[in-house]
């Protein structure tokens, strides 16, 4: 997770890429927006409110790229903003002369969050009961938001703990 400031030094970030693998990995890096269902179910969508900077690499075994994020979207938002970085390796084949070979592709998602200046959390509960789960243990569940997220992106979230016995 990065928060990134709408304008100024802290909105832009670099992000240090590092192949562990003994083989090159192709790497294209990108931002996508963010937005939760009220049932949880999360949507992506691409933007152009970030510039990255390399958006593809071939990082050496063992090798590094550092790679710059900026923020370049609406510089006075009303709520914090929430979106996906997004780093995918394409495999890379062997040289034909190897008969038999495993590719494998890995994706990163990590979270970035453009937070207003002199955001603050305001977290409040908005409901609570008592319910019972499958094995009729009771569970106590909560309903909480945000101020920030409660005015845009994401929805109230659920949160269930089980209760001391």
């Amino acid at each position: 997770m990065q928060d990134f400031d709408p304008t100024g030094r802290g909105a832009s970030r670099a992000f240090r890429l590092e192949n562990p693998r003994n083989q090159e990995a192709a790497i294209t890096i990108r931002v996508v927006t963010r937005a939760l269902a009220p049932d949880g179910t999360e949507t992506n969508e691409d933007t152009d409110d970030f510039i990255v900077f390399p958006t593809e690499a071939i990082v050496g075994p063992g090798g590094v790229q550092i790679v710059r994020v900026q923020y370049v979207g609406d510089p006075s938002p009303a709520k914090e903003i929430a979106y996906r970085i997004i780093a995918e390796s394409t495999p890379i084949a062997a040289p034909s002369s190897q008969s038999s070979q495993v590719l494998i592709a890995l994706r990163y998602v990590g979270s970035i969050y453009v937070v207003p200046r002199g955001a603050e959390p305001q977290i409040k509960l908005r409901s609570a009961q008592a319910v019972n789960g499958a094995d009729a243990h009771p569970i106590s569940s909560w309903s909480c938001a945000t101020k920030a997220r409660r005015m845009g992106s994401s929805p109230t979230r659920t949160l269930r703990s089980a209760s001391a016995a």
